[in-house]
């Protein structure tokens, strides 16, 4: 029987890659895990979240949920760097990329 113990990474085509890292990197403060130039993954815990140079305006999942630590300083963080947070501390990224901030 095959067990399951997470997700080590997902990755997600995007079309503007430069506002993808600015977003992750700046707004939410991830560390960066590698960068192969048309695709960069940050760590998110103990998995990482990839993002590929793609020609698609329209990237899937519709949203990544995301457990922090430090719910209102990353709120904070994401509003200086130009981000707005909205109900349930859904954030809309660059290419419509929705981030759900977890407690």
């Amino acid at each position: 029987m095959v067990q399951t113990v997470g997700i080590d990474h997902i990755v997600i085509h995007v079309y503007n890659l430069e506002e993808m890292k600015k977003f992750f990197l700046k707004g939410l403060g991830f560390p960066l895990h590698a960068d192969y130039g048309k695709e960069f993954f940050v760590e998110v815990g103990e998995q990482t979240l990839g993002f590929s140079q793609g020609d698609t305006k329209n990237p899937n999942p519709t949203h990544i949920a995301i457990k922090v630590d430090n719910l209102e300083g990353i709120k904070e963080r994401l509003t200086r760097t130009g981000y707005k947070v909205l109900k349930n501390n859904m954030v809309s990224g660059p290419e419509g990329v929705r981030v759900q901030l977890m407690p």
